[in-house]
């Protein structure tokens, strides 16, 4: 759901097209105007007369077509029928087709034999103004040299409207001195655009698809709107969202625009036009092969790829098969580009398309341990055990020459699951003697963290004991003094304590668990797990100073969560940049989320737990969406609703597929559900 859809849209004085278009179609009509050839060019005075009161018209009709195209608008924006959306939608097809075949004609009047009508020509053309941009554009280069080059001249005299008066501060510095700035710049300039919201973004986008001189940043405007998955939109918002986007193209001719088109007419009906993507597809290999100026490589690939996703989308997992592996043929050799077209290429579940990456570029796998680890995951998925130890031994192989080099693998492998791998690339940093001090220090770190996740609670403590031995030694480099400064070393102690204590509840030493948990909670009274661990383990008549503390908590969450709520509503009334407004967003949802976590697994108000998980869900990012779902998931079994609490921590483990902690949860949902239901 787009969020308020075009509620921030103001009327838009010029690009609404269709006023315009069927004004000046009922003044030609009634008032035809006599081309140069006409009036032969005679200077008398009744000619003078005629041509000013024709122009006083004209500017009448202009200002009336601005003033009717600001009303169009108004009512596109708000409009609440869909089916008067469909009306105006098939209205505004009408009059665009015929203000084509208007305008080509005019074009191809400009290379007439007689100078009047070619005159005549550009004369009606200037008056047309932005309306026949796009057939000019076109023109410029036609085989005939007087309509190019006639063509060339009316654009070169007309002028684009990049800024209009409802646009946001951000997005008119960002379009400003377009025309001036080269075409990496603008390029970049796009990519802040995505930073807004949908509906401001995709107008803009229009805009420069339709207007901008160079053809690479007209496709790239293109696919950006095309990134938009049609599955986030209401069956409203889609309609919305389609008459947008063929008001703001008009009759444009450009390849961007009949991407537009298709993406558009894709959002309205439930069999795309497969056969029309596949020409366009089709075409545009053509142009590649026949010169870069006008597409390039990546272009290619994200086209490519973008529509082997979409061909999913609509359960055409076959055909896409075909895209996929035509994909391929534009991938760059660099170690960040395969990367991501393997994350790729495993989202699709596509091990075909693996087998074909590796043989292209098996010299580069053998020479980077980070795309070797992916390629032996892969063979992990398809069970093909041999090459998997292969690729991962080879792996492991190439990093003994660089320290960096195994600590940042382990990072990633701990990552994507792979932790045996990850622990064996830890302690060949740990081991080497030529290790600096704060490579160790952050590799012992590391460990623990997948020591406590495998509940190895005894070797996650030892590890951050070693630690704190590590830090009293001296870095005999002003980098690794840095790095170790940097440390969150009262977040490391309180862990420490809380492993040792968990420790100590195994072993059922009571007395020093608790003793444990409140040094843990001295060194780092900001983690919520030493309150839910001490409230879970004291006795009721122990439990007084732990809800203290934990009501002391939930009202610093309380007034933290209300000055980001504030926040987060001002920036996203004065259209801030995306930044600025996830920024906001992320300390809402961190608030929202350490309440509701402490409420699940502690005692209170489990409905006002269960809202605060929800709007840590929504305003979550990426990178924490997952560690939030659990967090709803712990609400919905506190509140006995274990198989909502299931689907939660399912969504999860589709973002973090091999989570040991979210996996044992699951199997405990699960337990509690049978349970319940055989009760």
């Amino acid at each position: 759901m787009i969020y308020p859809l075009f509620g921030g849209l103001r009327p838009h004085f010029g690009d609404g097209e269709t006023m315009a278009i069927q004004s000046r179609q009922i003044w030609q009509s009634a008032w035809p105007l006599p081309g140069r050839s006409q009036i032969g060019y005679i200077q008398s005075f009744w000619a003078t007369f005629f041509w000013a009161a024709v122009l006083f018209t004209s500017l009448c009709f202009v200002s009336l077509n601005f003033v009717s195209s600001a009303s169009l608008l108004a009512q596109e924006i708000s409009l609440k029928n869909l089916g008067e959306i469909d009306d105006k939608s098939k209205q505004l097809k009408e009059a665009q087709e015929k203000e084509r075949k208007r305008l080509e004609k005019l074009i191809q009047d400009l290379g007439h034999k007689q100078f009047v009508v070619r005159e005549a020509a550009e004369s009606e053309l200037h008056r047309a103004g932005i309306l026949a941009f796009d057939l000019l554009q076109q023109s410029k280069h036609h085989e005939n040299v007087e309509i190019a080059l006639r063509s060339r001249y009316l654009l070169k005299n007309m002028t684009v409207q990049w800024i209009k008066p409802y646009d946001p501060v951000f997005l008119k510095e960002l379009l400003s001195n377009c025309k001036e700035q080269s075409v990496d710049n603008r390029l970049a300039r796009l990519d802040r655009i995505r930073e807004t919201s949908p509906e401001i973004a995709i107008e803009a986008f229009c805009r420069v698809l339709r207007f901008d001189e160079s053809e690479l940043v007209s496709k790239e405007a293109a696919l950006l709107i095309l990134d938009y998955p049609f599955k986030d939109f209401s069956q409203e918002d889609r309609k919305k969202i389609a008459f947008l986007i063929e008001n703001r193209i008009g009759i444009s001719g450009r390849v961007a625009a009949n991407w537009a088109r298709l993406y558009a007419d894709g959002l309205l009906s439930n069999k795309p036009d497969f056969a029309s993507w596949e020409k366009a597809l089709s075409a545009e290999q053509n142009a590649y092969a026949l010169s870069h100026e006008e597409t390039n490589r990546p272009l290619m690939r994200r086209l490519f790829r973008w529509y082997a996703n979409y061909l999913v989308d609509h359960n055409q997992q076959n055909r896409s098969l075909v895209y996929v592996r035509q994909s391929l043929q534009y991938t760059d050799s660099t170690t960040e580009e395969l990367m991501i077209t393997m994350d790729w290429l495993a989202s699709m579940k596509s091990w075909e398309g693996y087998n074909l990456l590796y043989e292209n570029f098996s010299g580069k796998f053998h020479r980077e341990p980070l795309l070797l680890y992916k390629l032996a995951e892969a063979t992990n998925l398809q069970n093909d055990q041999e090459k998997t130890k292969q690729f991962a031994d080879i792996a492991f192989s190439l990093s003994e020459d660089s320290i960096d080099q195994r600590l940042s693998l382990a990072v990633l492998l701990n990552e994507w699951g792979l932790f045996s791998w990850a622990q064996r690339e830890l302690e060949a940093v740990i081991h080497d003697e030529s290790s600096e001090l704060y490579l160790v220090v952050r590799s012992h770190v590391l460990s623990s963290q997948i020591y406590y996740e495998h509940q190895q609670y005894q070797k996650g403590a030892d590890s951050l004991v070693t630690v704190f031995e590590k830090l009293k030694q001296e870095s005999e480099t002003s980098y690794g003094k840095v790095e170790i400064a940097l440390l969150d070393q009262k977040h490391l102690k309180g862990q420490m304590y809380y492993y040792q204590a968990l420790v100590a509840k195994e072993e059922k030493r009571e007395a020093d668990q608790k003793n444990l948990l409140e040094l843990a909670w001295k060194s780092d009274p900001r983690n919520p797990d030493y309150l839910i661990e001490q409230f879970q383990s004291y006795h009721d008549h122990e439990k007084s100073k732990v809800k203290e503390r934990i009501q002391s908590m939930l009202a610093t969450n309380e007034k933290k969560a209300a000055e980001a709520s504030k926040q987060l509503e001002q920036l996203v009334r004065i259209n801030a940049f995306r930044t600025e407004i996830i920024e906001a967003r992320q300390e809402y949802a961190f608030a929202c989320n350490q309440s509701a976590w402490l409420i699940a697994n502690t005692e209170g108000d489990l409905d006002l737990a269960l809202d605060k998980a929800k709007v840590a869900v929504a305003q979550s990012q990426p990178e924490n969406r997952a560690n939030y779902l659990d967090t709803l998931a712990a609400v919905y079994a506190a509140r006995k609703e274990y198989p909502l609490a299931i689907t939660q921590i399912e969504k999860a483990l589709q973002l973090v597929p091999h989570h040991p902690v979210f996996m044992r949860r699951l199997g405990q949902y699960r337990e509690l559900a049978t349970q319940k239901n055989e009760g």
